[in-house]
């Protein structure tokens, strides 16, 4: 069974583009569950801190010890709470991890079809750049740029919308006729 060298040629531009696909993939999964543990970390470190101050606060005796203790205990809930709203912008986050999943399924499939071609409709330099796009997609600029082109283009849809309406002609009927006699 020989191969010709167009089936060559689309057998080493399929592995280039499996194997760009699964370091993409590696590294995509590793950044989001780095930044899940990162956040997981935040949390339990600041709720022990938390629980250990509080707990100090009530074994000791003297009043001044106690107040700044419930000072360092109020300290630290209020700097997880910052960063929490200012580092993680509170539900921000899984809200741009959903839009690098659509985008990366979005980009993914011009991929997978283009594999199915020959050489010829499908060359390695499209399937580069189809790559880079998967691999942007799956970042937060991304995910924030196709954000801003959807809200962009639902804007315009919206202000297409608003001025077929206001150029509609007014025609007087009964009602119409009723309000400008009331008024």
């Amino acid at each position: 069974d020989k191969k010709t060298p167009s089936d060559q040629k689309q057998g080493q531009r399929d592995k280039i583009i499996t194997g760009r696909l699964v370091l993409i993939d590696l590294h995509y999964y590793q950044f989001i569950s780095q930044f899940s543990v990162q956040k997981q970390t935040l949390d339990a470190t600041t709720e022990i801190l938390e629980l250990g101050v509080n707990l100090a606060t009530t074994a000791v005796g003297a009043a001044g010890t106690k107040t700044i203790l419930g000072a360092i205990s109020s300290g630290i809930s209020g700097s997880k709470l910052a960063i929490d709203k200012n580092f993680f912008y509170e539900k921000t986050v899984p809200v741009l991890i959903s839009q690098m999943n659509a985008q990366r399924k979005e980009t993914l499939a011009p991929i997978i079809a283009g594999t199915s071609k020959g050489v010829s409709e499908y060359p390695l330099t499209q399937a580069l750049s189809d790559l880079n796009n998967y691999y942007l997609a799956g970042t937060f600029v991304g995910a924030l740029q196709s954000i801003q082109a959807d809200a962009g283009a639902k804007e315009k849809k919206a202000d297409d919308k608003l001025e077929g309406l206001r150029k509609s002609p007014f025609s007087e009927d009964k009602a119409a006729k009723q309000i400008i006699k009331w008024i």
